[in-house]
């Protein structure tokens, strides 16, 4: 099947405008890029294709959609996960249209199945550690608040310096965000600073006292969270071989530890999952259960734990540098060896230059 791949009426595009207002305004950008690939991709305008899609039975519109995902890993470079993100966005416009592409348990596997033969990476205590003393205050700020409030990206950077003004920072850990609507499904979270997170916040808010309450901490998109993730991993030289390092591994770095100490339910509430509303607990009870993990959660600060993390960074660190000695001794033998080799050849050099030079000598008498 050959498609030709040019823009076709890029402007006025109201079919493709009307379907992005139903659409959080955070996630816009990403659906009107993906579904802009796939009018690239078959070479039609929005209007066209869904002329397009009353014509043409369901089976060919699917195996249209998997050959956009193909052509989106090989022509495009675009990850597994991508891939499966824009295929999803091309069936929510449809559906959005009333005109669904109809797929079957194992071609919804087949799509689903992007996007997990990458798993992700999991920070210990020393890992954390090690990030948050060589990050700047931004990074620090999106380590440790990250890894305190446990939400999802795009919900992380609507937090504003108004929602930690609003807050007393003195008041002891944790301290309570207040209720904070998600962008999934409008699910409520309930997230809390801990230890770690309260002095890096205090220390945002001296440094931006100009800001107004309304300015977002963060003026990034939830791509770059991971990009700024990944390169203070690299700076701490945290070693996550073939795992992939990104935002969301705060979220289960908070999960993990909430749910070895406390109910599903209050931790779902915590950190904004669905949970029955028989199973909602006042905040106090939210607080109490967060207090008692703090302990687990805390990397840098209070009761030693910020200490024990130090000793396990240091001898990570001692094992390191041991390791790089014995690598040093090995190439210090192999350079004596060379040494060695190199200092008979110079012998038997010396034992030739004589000749040769008697020779060369002689050759210059005769001329």
């Amino acid at each position: 099947m050959v498609y030709v791949v040019k823009v076709v009426n890029e402007g006025n595009d109201e079919k493709m405008e009307a379907w992005l207002r139903g659409i959080a305004e955070n996630s816009r950008p990403t659906y009107e890029r993906y579904w802009n690939s796939f009018r690239d991709f078959l070479g039609l305008s929005t209007e066209q294709i869904l002329a397009e899609k009353g014509k043409r039975p369901n089976g060919e519109w699917k195996q249209k959609l998997l050959a956009f995902r193909q052509w989106l890993l090989e022509e495009k470079g675009l990850s597994e996960n991508s891939a499966k993100t824009a295929c999803g966005v091309v069936r929510g416009f449809f559906s959005a249209h009333e005109t669904p592409i109809y797929l079957s348990r194992g071609e919804k596997m087949r799509l689903a199945k992007a996007g997990r033969s990458t798993k992700d990476y999991k920070f210990s205590k020393p890992d954390m550690a090690k990030m948050l003393m060589v990050a700047d205050l931004k990074e620090r700020y999106i380590i440790a608040v990250g890894k305190s409030v446990g939400l999802r990206a795009n919900d992380f950077l609507k937090f504003t310096y108004g929602d930690f003004r609003s807050v007393d920072l003195e008041n002891e850990a944790p301290i309570y965000l207040g209720e904070y609507n998600t962008q999934k499904r409008g699910i409520v979270a309930h997230p809390f600073l801990d230890l770690d997170s309260t002095p890096i916040v205090k220390a945002m808010l001296e440094a931006n006292q100009h800001k107004k309450d309304s300015d977002k901490v963060l003026t990034i998109n939830a791509s770059e969270l991971s990009i700024i993730l990944q390169r203070v991993s690299t700076k701490a030289n945290i070693q996550h071989g073939n795992a992939r390092i990104r935002f969301h591994a705060m979220r289960g770095w908070l999960i993990t530890r909430l749910s070895a100490s406390m109910a599903e339910s209050q931790w779902k509430q915590i950190v904004g999952k669905t949970i029955s509303e028989e199973a909602y607990v006042s905040t106090e009870l939210l607080r109490e259960a967060y207090k008692n993990c703090l302990k687990d959660l805390t990397v840098m600060n209070g009761n030693g734990n910020g200490v024990t993390a130090l000793h396990e960074v240091i001898k990570q660190q001692e094992t390191e540098i041991g390791t790089l000695k014995k690598r040093l001794e090995v190439l210090q033998q192999s350079l004596a060896k060379t040494d060695n080799t190199l200092s008979l050849l110079v012998s038997e050099i010396h034992t030739l230059f004589p000749i040769l030079g008697k020779g060369e000598k002689t050759e210059k008498e005769e001329r």
